[in-house]
């Protein structure tokens, strides 16, 4: 569906001209959308650009976004005629849920790949902890000795000031 340009300059309170120039349009752009009218895309975007939203200044275009999603329920803006789906996920979640109830040669390689990439990941995971601990077991074995380093570094600073007050008195 096209929008009609006037009807966004009147929401400006401008004429058509002024709302070209407001939005920067250039002249054969203003002269497109005035015979043809705007997109839903572009009808948004110069909206937008204007400081309205789109459903202020074409209230028609409410009725266009209240599609329901078959897959899941979800509410969406159809992009073309027969939109049924929100998005790819949805209508390619259906597909391999219908394959996988009516073929159950791809219904075991699927739950094979699951018991397989569990396995995987299982030790995968057991595998990065050790070696995080590894890690971590060497960093804070290096951090002990920087620690007892400048702990006895100080200590005998201490005692050696303790030892010249005790010679001084």
């Amino acid at each position: 569906m096209r929008y009609p340009f006037a009807d966004l300059a009147n929401a400006m309170g401008l004429s058509e001209n002024a709302a070209c120039r407001a939005l920067n349009v250039s002249g054969s752009t203003q002269q497109d959308y005035r015979s043809r009218g705007l997109s839903e895309r572009v009808a948004d975007r110069l909206a937008v650009k204007a400081g309205l939203h789109p459903f202020e200044v074409w209230p028609d275009m409410i009725a266009e976004a209240n599609a329901e999603c078959a897959e899941c329920g979800a509410s969406f803006v159809p992009t073309r005629k027969g939109h049924v789906y929100c998005g790819g996920n949805c209508s390619r979640r259906r597909l391999a849920r219908i394959k996988y109830q009516s073929d159950p040669e791809h219904r075991e390689r699927h739950l094979e790949g699951v018991r397989v990439y569990r396995a995987e990941s299982r030790r995968a995971r057991l595998l990065k902890q050790r070696v995080k601990y590894e890690q971590n077991a060497d960093l804070m074995r290096e951090k002990r000795r920087e620690r007892y380093a400048r702990n006895r570094d100080a200590e005998m600073a201490r005692q050696a000031a303790y030892r010249a007050r005790r010679r001084a008195a």
